[in-house]
């Protein structure tokens, strides 16, 4: 009975997978090889499927292909290590293999949204959250969830410990995540018999072992046991490891973030000091020895201070996991036992493995004898673990195989069929481990893990110490560059700080070297280092950069790129002279963007630069409108560059009619409460419903979408340049803007704002006739002010676009006359567009009062508060008994105003009140006081009568006036 294959073409080359399967997706590589995600829709499993091929040209690929079928049997069945679901051979016509396909249980079963599992999977270096990325996505590992993950790492150690087995690979690109964020440990291709009174690490070659690191950054979580060539490693060299990942998830960052053997061995000595005499006994190369003596005695860096503001708990595990010493190392066991991980401890769930492992294939160097052993471990797998997909009993394969090893030729209604044309992914080892490739030169995927005689061959040639002459010749280096920096510091107009600190790096590294050139000995690769990098960066500020401002604000983006990069590459002995001096804690260097603002405030102080902004088009002014947004995300409200910055937003945003990026909501996060709008006005709906769980209003244009619009339609630019003013505005009784939200409703846009579910001013003491009138009137004022404040003149003041919300603040809100007729000095308004009751006179009639055209002002909105006050008294619109907008215009023109309410002296309309009114309203606009006049009188007047609700409220509300 043959197994019935499906073939599937993904990561580039192509799976013989059992038909039963159906591809799913592709997957991260594990190991240097290509995965795919199958699914069998009638078991309802889902499993990852690794291609191992190259195994007929490769022994290094036999061994460690032999390596891990050995221990995933073992360790079969523990939750924190690798579930191999099956293994399966694809046996060629001639009984031969090269491929291996290893399937791994995804355990998806019980998950009904099976892909966005899979989307929340991978390993843990894409999981560990950066110091810049937002931790708050519930699939990334935040502070709550590292230390559990460290847990699950340590007890699957500790199961793999017990079994007589040190890992050797742990590293965050060997600990895959599920969905739950349950640590696995994976790849046990560098795994290696341990014996607690043996040699472990003694004459073993790496290429007949079979032992090739598949990814660079494993050299970052080596112990430093594994370079210095010890002889015995053993389980410490792991729990260095786990050191490495805890210190990674409290950083941010990997802790030893080494480039090669040599640069690896110096950040470890910068920061945890020379190892003590019992490892310097331990260490077998000479050279090691006496280059590690000749490197200068520093105290190494206080783990407290390198975080200061984590748990001393994990402060005291990290010392315990990286001590230089293994044999001080902590172990397994202990750390378990450890108060920092009490709170996720389960006893029950540290297993220990029942037998040791028999690691005797490792002795195998034979081709056919290495492939029978694969084959017999396949077969072993499968009458040890059953596994539904397919009854090995009636398969042949395997005596075909033996046949074959044996000099007989394989029975043909036997073998498996194999493809016509195969594909090799990964170029082979050569039978003599020469090396990892063809004679094409195919571009290795792996490399030896020969780590302690890459040490021994980078000293070489690295010389001891300097001569003096040399640091003289350095220091004038030095010097030299000093000077550049410095001319360079004063045309730049950002960054300033950053470039201050690299100034400062120069001119303390420089003091350091001419107070002690003659006592303290340097190695010349440090100083050719530090040279090379203060040069590399005088040459970029000199020949890269512009020093333009406007060209260097429109690419900041790329200048923090680069000035980031140069930080990251600072030698370290430069950066520890810098925080020696300045008695910091030792944290990376980095620009940010609030050094940016300095380019800003240099761009707003000179008008003509101002102009040149302003005349700028495409993608030029999307691009700074973004700056310009980010920008006034982190100016303080005090700050004058705000009203600036906002001011040249708002320019930049109206001449090209654009907005900023970050105003665009994401349509995930919007959902409609309803099936018909709330309200209606003129020119929009309004609909109630939630952006990212908080009940909002989408405030619903009838206008199609900018490159739709046509005719008499009003243009969307409209629409965007209310919401470029109304978004940047931030007080307590303006209405919150979230943003715009361009997808809910096809073919229209929407303003997506806070929900006032007392609706307008007026309908609110309908509702609430003991509403305290004085608190209103003055929430409206302070909104008021500070739009006059931020340099924005409202237009439109009438008590329909004063809201009221949840706590019964009074809110202001429509900013579209504000936002559509902006200019630099006044906003000039069409009578039509306005609304009349609540209309200055100027307004109405501006050459009557010396104007060449209706101005809007902000004496004119003074005069719109007058009239809101006198609505908030009488529960009527001014002008009510008239019904023509002709007849109003004519009261208001011949200075008629609204009578006084006699009967609204008993809830606050006071003579005070009632001449503040009368002076918001006056004719002659200079005669109106200004807005700190008016909220300090209504201020005085809340103070005599109260912040209570009205005790004496009217019996009859709207009042009825004679």
């Amino acid at each position: 009975m043959q197994c019935q294959r499906r073939t599937i073409a993904a990561c580039g080359t192509t799976f013989e997978v059992v038909a039963n399967f159906k591809y799913v997706m592709e997957f991260p590589e594990e190991e240097g090889f290509p995965v795919v995600v199958v699914q069998w829709p009638s078991k309802l499993e889902w499993d990852a499927v690794r291609k191992v091929s190259g195994i007929s040209s490769s022994h290094i690929l036999r061994k460690k292909c032999l390596r891990e079928l050995k221990l995933l049997r073992k360790f079969h069945g523990s939750n924190q290590i690798e579930n191999l679901h099956a293994p399966d051979l694809l046996v060629q016509a001639d009984g031969d293999f090269d491929e291996l396909y290893l399937y791994r249980d995804l355990f998806l079963s019980g998950t009904e949204d099976r892909k966005s599992a899979l989307a929340r999977m991978g390993y843990l270096r894409d999981h560990i959250p950066k110091r810049e990325e937002d931790v708050r996505r519930s699939w990334r590992i935040g502070a709550e969830r590292h230390r559990s993950v460290v847990y699950d790492i340590l007890r699957g150690l500790h199961y793999i410990h017990s079994a007589g087995v040190i890992h050797c690979d742990i590293r965050p690109g060997s600990i895959l995540v599920d969905e739950r964020l349950l640590a696995i440990i994976s790849a046990f291709g560098l795994a290696r018999k341990y014996k607690s009174d043996g040699h472990n690490n003694r004459n073993s070659s790496p290429a007949k072992k079979g032992y090739v690191v598949v990814d660079d950054e494993t050299l970052w979580y080596r112990a430093p046991e594994f370079m210095l060539g010890f002889d015995n490693c053993g389980p410490a060299v792991d729990m260095w490891s786990v050191g490495c990942i805890l210190a990674e998830c409290l950083l941010g960052k990997p802790l030893f973030q080494g480039k090669d053997c040599l640069n690896m061995l110096h950040r470890i000595v910068d920061y945890l000091g020379k190892p003590p005499d019992s490892v310097f006994r331990s260490i077998r190369s000479a050279r090691v020895r006496d280059y590690i003596h000749s490197l200068p005695d520093k105290p190494p860096v206080l783990l407290s201070r390198l975080f200061p503001d984590e748990d001393p708990l994990a402060i005291e595990i990290l010392e315990q996991m990286l001590d230089l010493d293994p044999e001080k190392r902590i172990s397994t066991e202990k750390a378990l036992e450890h108060p920092y991980f009490s709170f996720f401890r389960n006893k029950k769930s540290e297993h220990k493995c029942r037998s040791l492992v028999d690691f005797s294939f490792e002795k195998e160097y034979k081709t056919e004898k290495l492939k029978r052993l694969i084959a017999d471990e396949v077969n072993t797998f499968y009458k040890k673990l059953p596994w539904t997909v397919r009854d090995w009993d009636q398969k042949s394969w395997v005596n075909s195989f033996t046949d074959k090893v044996r000099g007989k030729a394989p029975s043909a209604e036997s073998s498996t069929p194999r493809l016509s044309s195969r594909t090799i992914l990964y170029p082979p080892y050569q039978e003599g481990d020469v090396g990892f490739g063809t004679a094409a030169g195919q571009k290795a995927r792996f490399r030896l893990d020969n780590s302690s005689e890459e040490l021994e061959n980078a000293l070489v040639d690295v010389k001891m110490y300097s001569e003096a002459s040399e640091v003289q010749t350095f220091l004038s280096h030095l010097n030299a560059c000093y000077d550049r920096i410095i001319k360079a510091e004063q045309r730049f107009i950002m960054y300033k700080h950053s470039l201050r600190q690299l100034v400062a790096l120069c001119d303390i590294y420089a003091n350091v070297h001419a107070n002690d050139s003659a006592t303290t000995p340097k190695t010349s690769s440090e100083m050719t280092a530090a040279l090379d990098w203060f040069d590399a960066l005088c040459h970029w500020l000199e020949t890269k950069v512009t020093f333009d401002p406007i060209s260097i604000v429109m690419n900041y983006v790329d200048v923090e790129a680069q000035l980031m990069s140069f930080f990251s590459q600072c030698p370290w002995p430069v950066r520890e002279a810098y925080f020696e001096s300045v008695n910091s804690t030792p944290q990376s260097l980095s620009p940010t963007f609030s050094e940016v603002l300095d380019g800003i405030r240099v761009l707003a102080a000179n008008h003509e630069l101002v102009e040149r902004v302003a005349l700028l088009s495409g993608d030029e002014a999307e691009v700074f409108a973004d700056i310009l947004d980010k920008a006034l995300n982190i100016i303080d409200n005090s700050d004058r560059l705000r009203r600036k910055a906002f001011d040249l937003l708002r320019r930049i945003c109206g001449l090209n009619h654009i907005i900023p990026r970050s105003f665009t909501l994401s349509p995930d996060a919007t959902q409609l409460l309803s099936d018909r709008p709330e309200a209606s006005g003129g020119f929009a709906d309004i609909w109630r419903g939630l952006y990212s769980g908080r009940t909002v209003a989408f405030k619903v244009f009838r206008v199609y979408r900018l490159e739709e619009a046509s005719g008499g339609q009003a243009e969307l630019k409209d629409v965007f340049q209310e919401a470029v003013v109304w978004k940047r505005l931030q007080h307590p009784n303006i209405t919150s803007l979230y943003g715009i939200d361009e997808t809910t409703f096809p073919s229209q846009v929407a303003l997506v704002s806070d929900w006032m579910p007392h609706g307008t001013v007026a309908n609110y003491l309908n509702e609430n006739i003991q509403a305290n009138r004085l608190q209103l009137a003055l929430g409206i004022a302070s909104g008021l002010q500070y739009l006059h404040e931020m340099n924005v003149v409202h237009g439109d003041m009438k008590s329909a676009n004063v809201l009221i919300n949840e706590h019964r603040i009074a809110c202001i809100s429509d900013f579209g006359l504000a936002a559509l007729n902006y200019s630099s000095k006044l906003v000039t308004l069409s009578v039509q567009a306005g609304s009349t009751r609540w209309m200055a006179p100027e307004l109405l009639d501006p050459e009557h009062f010396g104007l060449e055209r209706a101005e809007l002002s902000a004496q004119s909105d003074i005069f719109a508060l007058g009239m809101i006050i006198w609505e908030l008294f009488t529960g009527r619109i001014p002008y009510y008994h008239l019904q023509k907008d002709a007849q109003v215009m004519s009261s208001i023109l011949r200075n008629m105003r609204p009578l006084r309410p006699v009967q609204a002296v008993s809830f606050g309309l006071d003579d005070d009140i009632w001449e503040l009114a009368e002076a918001c309203w006056a004719e002659n606009l200079r005669e109106r006081p200004p807005m700190a006049v008016v909220l300090g009188r209504l201020k005085d007047a809340l103070t005599r009568y109260g912040e209570a609700e009205t005790s004496n409220e009217p019996q009859v509300w709207p009042l009825v006036l004679t």
